[in-house]
């Protein structure tokens, strides 16, 4: 049973009632409206909550992997920056470390550098940093989407994708390139197309051509994806596969006989491999659930990486084998996290509204309302880091008083809603709260007069 000061919090200062019987029975079906609420209230705290694995656990949400050159580490993003990790699993180290999204990256021919795509200015640019770490140096300065694809096998160009010039969001892009330690960038290709990547002797470039997303399984249309192989002397670009659905990720065999490519013609993505001088493709691995995607070879054509399911796989090109890699990346939050927290009791009082239709409540310094009849859910009309208490109803039942040391003082608010379609707080979905009083003393308890 609420205490007596509760009661009178509660109903003293919004209408008089004159039985104590008829009193006390509106207290406690007031107190079970507000119990019956708390059994489902949810609200958002704040504290620090690690989203990061801390305890030895792989990780899951590893994005976008690269294999090095020598096929013994893969750079890949996590957390939106990047990491480094061996093939062999274990430990990884972080690279980038930026409140931005850093990815995809891509190694040098040397293994010396990481070229990325960031968007710490903004919109998406290339940047170059050392594989160890260090200060990234950004390479494009565009307002256009700009995304790392490749190198060049002589280390002395970055490929990447723009729409800059057709600026459109699905058909409009085409492969460029940029010197890793600056200038302008210049068109590779005069036809449209992504996932740029160039033959170990530089002469040809393998590229996709279509508009459907990665994300997209199973379709089959004009829109679909395909890889397109383009000599860089001027000749015509020459379509590779011709399966109506998804072919993506062109990869190049170290002699540069065959292309290794991801494609969702038996149902599931998988790695497959063409001649590109003609003949059948022959799917490689054996993915049974979901698929395959961002796949990218090492240069020494060792080994095969891809992401599934948010961890990473890697790929025997010869065999097909494959199996997963067990990565370690604990880290700290670059901000303070929020954690939805779930409260079945506490509430410290509570305010019906002299016409029965709202219930107001206090569970940890803030101020809910719900519906007093038939109501399964509340509405939180507090959010701040003060304690919130002394709730009355106006007479009319469309304002709440209430007192809060928000301000460094117990000073006196009043809440009402602004929603034209709704004048109940417990049902709008615009409220503004201001200020009674502003002195330099101490108010609690309000009361309202009966005109309100």
């Amino acid at each position: 049973m609420p205490s007596s000061r509760w009661r009178s919090r509660c109903f003293s200062s919004n209408y008089q009632i004159n039985n104590k019987g008829e009193a006390m029975k509106t207290i406690r079906r007031a107190a079970a409206l507000v119990f019956a609420c708390l059994a489902c209230l949810s609200f958002i705290a704040r504290g620090t909550v690690a989203f990061a694995d801390t305890d030895g656990q792989s990780i899951v949400g590893a994005r976008f992997p690269s294999l090095s050159p020598d096929g013994k580490t893969i750079a890949f993003t996590y957390l939106g920056d990047i990491w480094t990790v061996s093939t062999h699993g274990g430990r990884a180290s972080r690279v980038t470390v930026h409140s931005a999204l850093d990815g995809p990256a891509c190694w040098s021919p040397d293994g010396k550098w990481l070229a990325f795509t960031s968007r710490r200015e903004h919109n998406a640019d290339v940047f170059v940093v050392a594989s160890s770490g260090g200060l990234p140096k950004r390479l494009t300065f565009h307002g256009a989407y700009d995304s790392v694809c490749s190198w060049s096998p002589d280390g002395k160009r970055i490929l990447f994708y723009s729409n800059r010039e057709l600026n459109t969001p699905v058909w409009g892009g085409s492969i460029f390139a940029v010197a890793p330690d600056g200038g302008l960038p210049a068109r590779l290709i005069d036809c449209l197309g992504s996932s740029g990547a160039l033959s170990p002797d530089g002469t040809t470039l393998a590229f996709v051509r279509g508009a459907t997303p990665w994300w997209r399984r199973r379709y089959h249309g004009s829109a679909n994806r395909d890889i397109w192989l383009k000599r860089l002397d001027g000749s015509a670009a020459v379509r590779l596969t011709t399966f109506d659905g998804s072919d993506s990720d062109p990869m190049w065999s170290p002699d540069g006989t065959k292309l290794y490519f991801l494609s969702d013609r038996d149902g599931i993505t998988n790695v497959w491999v063409k001649p590109v001088r003609g003949g059948e493709p022959r799917r490689v691995s054996d993915f049974d659930r979901d698929g395959a995607v961002h796949a990218h070879i090492a240069l020494n054509g060792s080994r095969i990486v891809c992401e599934l399911d948010g961890e990473l796989y890697l790929v025997n090109p010869a065999s097909g084998e494959h199996h997963k890699v067990m990565i370690i990346a604990p880290s700290d939050l670059k901000k303070n996290a929020t954690e939805l927290k779930t409260f079945k009791r506490d509430a410290s009082e509570f305010s019906l509204s002299p016409d029965g239709k709202q219930v107001a409540f206090v569970v940890h310094g803030e101020v809910f309302a719900m519906k007093a009849a038939g109501a399964t859910k509340c509405l939180q009309l507090t959010h701040t880091a003060a304690r919130e208490q002394d709730l009355a109803w106006s007479p009319d039942s469309t304002k709440l008083a209430f007192c809060s040391d928000r301000n460094g003082n117990q000073d006196l608010f009043i809440m009402k809603s602004t929603d034209p379609k709704q004048k109940r707080l417990c049902s709008s979905r615009h409220r503004r709260t201001t200020p009674l009083v502003t002195t330099g003393a101490e108010e609690y308890a309000p009361v309202w007069s009966p005109d309100g």
